[in-house]
């Protein structure tokens, strides 16, 4: 994070809501439409990420599934997945602007960030 910028309790929990496993794209959408929240620079991020990296996952454990090699290590990248979640809700709670390596990059070449 630049500068002294320091994210509001009502920042930290959104963004880490949007990481929650499962249901975290529900408050990543809402972060996106919502225009208050939209212009929260510190949700944004973590929506915005949230959102990619889950679409990452569910084409990975699809290609995954769809080969027979996957059926063996799709549950333990399935784990992987949701253990890094879990990571990155805790970091956004904690007021980090943590970037998903190879993701957060492309984000920001596309406009995204």
């Amino acid at each position: 994070m630049t500068g002294t910028f320091v994210p509001s309790d009502d920042d930290r929990l959104w963004a880490a809501l949007a990481w929650v496993p499962v249901i975290g794209w529900i408050f990543a959408i809402i972060i996106l439409l919502s225009e208050e929240r939209r212009q929260r620079t510190f949700q944004r991020f973590h929506a915005v990420n949230s959102l990619a990296f889950g679409v990452a996952a569910w084409v990975l454990n699809m290609v995954l599934g769809l080969t027979g090699v996957g059926l063996l290590i799709s549950c333990p990248i399935s784990l992987a997945l949701l253990l890094y979640q879990i990571y990155m809700a805790v970091q956004a709670y904690n007021g980090q602007m943590t970037e998903v390596p190879g993701l957060t990059p492309l984000l920001r070449q596309q406009g995204w960030l």
